[in-house]
């Protein structure tokens, strides 16, 4: 059988932090963290727009932009905690573009062969938080690679050590996402974590499950979707509930104290992700613990060879 994951993705070699400058220190905190973890190389990464680059004024009144001097001016504000990486035994580099910035983390990522991006959102407020959030939501939905991101209000555990002791997969109908829960299943294991599969139902859709609730065929096929070499070696369970999804991803990853929360992604209409919407937007703007994301290209280059596998009437992770 064709793994469904990179192995890579469950233990990253290599880890993109992408990042304002300076950096949150919250947010590095938490990359460094990350990459001590699997002992990843980190890239530090900052996509500026030219636009914002230092002017000079020509003696011919023409103004013009010195985008080496802005480069290595953000270069600069990067390089400390650069340091504090290397300190760490972590190899760390400092990459610094001009750029859309969505466009040029997805870009550098595939380039330079990382594993995973890491970046920071916000909440919806002033412009700034509006378009830093806008960005972070790009990101998820564009990227090959899975994305971690941690929210504003992410609980910063770099004092204590961070540990994934468990993990919440968010399920829904009708979607593909096998890849998602191989995912969750690896990094499960690779964590010794408990890892539980939450299949959120909306109301107007429980009438027509509670004859398969009621067979117990809709937690046969949760589960059958964990790959078949590990759902012996796991500590696993598959819980079904109603109610909004958002809200009850966000309820249920505080009820089991997940570390991590693992869900889909997939391309929201324009004015779904303008108004801020999305499922993924919302739980990212108030989830306690990172969340981890699978975009809509990894998933649809997935889902005709998880068919073939596997007769799924309910695939995982799409919100």
């Amino acid at each position: 059988m064709t793994p469904l994951v990179r192995s890579h993705w469950s233990k990253p070699a290599s880890i993109l932090f992408a990042t304002e400058v300076p950096p949150d220190e919250k947010l590095f905190s938490f990359a460094l963290a990350e990459a001590l973890r699997g002992c990843s190389r980190l890239i530090l990464f900052h996509a500026y727009d030219s636009l914002t680059a230092v002017s000079t004024e020509m003696a011919t009144g023409v103004r013009y932009y010195d985008l080496a001097s802005a480069s290595r001016g953000k270069e600069e504000l990067l390089k400390p905690f650069a340091e504090r990486a290397r300190a760490h035994g972590i190899e760390c580099e400092v990459v610094v573009c001009a750029g859309a910035a969505a466009e040029r983390i997805t870009a550098v990522a595939k380039e330079s062969c990382v594993d995973r991006i890491v970046m920071g959102t916000r909440s919806p407020g002033r412009l700034d938080k509006f378009l830093l959030g806008s960005v972070a939501e790009s990101v998820l939905r564009s990227a090959t690679v899975p994305v971690c991101i941690l929210g504003p209000n992410g609980v910063d555990r770099s004092v204590s050590g961070y540990r994934i002791d468990r993990i919440l997969c968010a399920v829904e109908v009708g979607a593909n996402g096998n890849s998602i829960v191989a995912l969750a299943a690896e990094m499960a294991l690779a964590n010794k974590a408990r890892l539980v599969l939450v299949n959120v139902v909306r109301p107007v859709d429980w009438a027509r499950m509670r004859e398969s609730l009621a067979e117990g065929c809709v937690e046969s096929q949760l589960e059958a979707m964990i790959p078949v070499e590990l759902r012996r070696q796991l500590d696993f369970e598959v819980r079904i509930v109603t109610g909004e999804p958002a809200e009850e991803i966000l309820y249920q990853s505080n009820a089991v104290q997940a570390d991590l929360l693992i869900m889909g992604a997939h391309g929201a209409p324009a004015f779904s992700t303008l108004v801020m919407q999305g499922v993924a937007y919302r739980v990212l703007a108030h989830a306690q613990m990172p969340v981890l994301t699978l975009s809509p290209l990894v998933r649809e280059r997935d889902s005709s060879r998880a068919a073939e596998e596997q007769a799924l009437g309910f695939l995982a992770g799409v919100f």
